[in-house]
């Protein structure tokens, strides 16, 4: 999605924090986070639904935790918003039984 502002400025990005997650830990360490609420999106570690698990996935999100080493206490959640596109379409087609 690229986006304009008034100035004219164009932008593409709204928030990195897959690439920025180490620079964003050291700043809810500055701010004195205790704890860092955080979703696993589904679909960056099963892409498919099932099946194959995406090995750069799981490594993003151990980095990410063990990246929490200033006392900050990760609370992982599930983001369900971003199910894998085939849990989405089984969903659906179980919706429209009986």
């Amino acid at each position: 999605m690229t986006l304009s502002l008034a100035s004219g400025y164009l932008f593409n990005c709204l928030c990195d924090h897959y690439h920025h997650f180490k620079e964003d830990i050291a700043l809810m360490a500055e701010m004195r986070f205790t704890t860092y609420r955080f979703s696993i999106c589904w679909s960056r570690v099963l892409p498919e639904g099932t099946g194959k698990i995406n090995p750069k996935g799981i490594e993003f999100y151990n980095q990410l935790i063990d990246g929490l080493k200033y006392n900050i206490i990760p609370f992982v959640t599930m983001l369900r918003f971003a199910m894998p596109e085939s849990y989405s379409k089984t969903l659906v087609i179980k919706s429209n039984i009986g």
